[in-house]
């Protein structure tokens, strides 16, 4: 029997506990296979590997783990129509699906980045919008809205996240290349200058510039 493998790749100066991320994810993805019976999964496997996977299957799971939004490669890249914001963001189009967590938005470096993974692992698997994952549906617990470092593990949370588990949804690997892009790393320096006036993307870096737009866009979730 298989594992479920967990793949999450730090970018830029991210500073995270590996060890109590990974034992709280561990404990998390394990309640979900055994006490939602996931036949598909034995336990869940936990990695942080130093670049961006060449390739994955398409029932696993990868998230990018970035100190602060103003590092984001998600909704940077995808160009969504609302706000980077809080403590992770997750995106979807028709080909693939992307996850990113902040450190600086999360309650904690151990448990409450291990949360806020969970979170978006769960919009990341069952492509459940904010509306209907944050409500009743989802359980509330750790598909609330807001995610602390001891929120906890609901039944109904195990219920939903256990029925999507394996969904096939292919991640985005691009986070890496995006991100060490020499274009965007200039972009990147411009924006720190007291005279930058580049954002890249129609979001942009600046903080200043990075503003809500209307218009078509994969959907963006907190």
């Amino acid at each position: 029997m298989a594992n479920f493998e967990i793949h999450l790749v730090k970018l830029g100066n991210a500073k995270a506990d590996e060890s109590a991320v990974a034992a709280r994810l561990k404990e998390l993805f394990d309640k979900v296979i055994h006490d939602g019976r996931v036949s598909a999964y034995q336990e869940a496997h936990i990695q942080w590997p130093q670049s961006c996977p060449v390739s994955l299957s398409p029932d696993q799971l990868l998230v990018y783990v970035l100190q602060d939004a103003n590092d984001s490669v998600v909704h940077a890249h995808f160009q969504p129509h609302d706000f980077a914001e809080g403590g992770g963001y997750t995106t979807w189009n028709n080909s693939v699906t992307a996850s990113e967590v902040y450190i600086s938005g999360c309650d904690g470096n151990g448990a409450g980045v291990a949360n806020m993974i969970f979170h978006e692992a769960m919009h990341n698997k069952g492509h459940w919008s904010n509306a209907l994952l944050h409500g009743p549906f989802g359980g509330l617990g750790l598909a609330s809205a807001n995610i602390a470092k001891d929120t906890s593990l609901t039944a109904v949370n195990i219920q939903r996240m256990a029925a999507v588990l394996a969904a096939r949804n292919p991640q985005w690997l691009g986070g890496c290349t995006y991100f060490y892009d020499p274009l965007r790393q200039a972009h990147v320096l411009n924006s720190l200058s007291p005279a930058g006036t580049y954002g890249f993307g129609v979001e942009g870096l600046n903080p200043a510039l990075r503003r809500r737009r209307k218009g078509p866009g994969p959907l963006g979730l907190g």
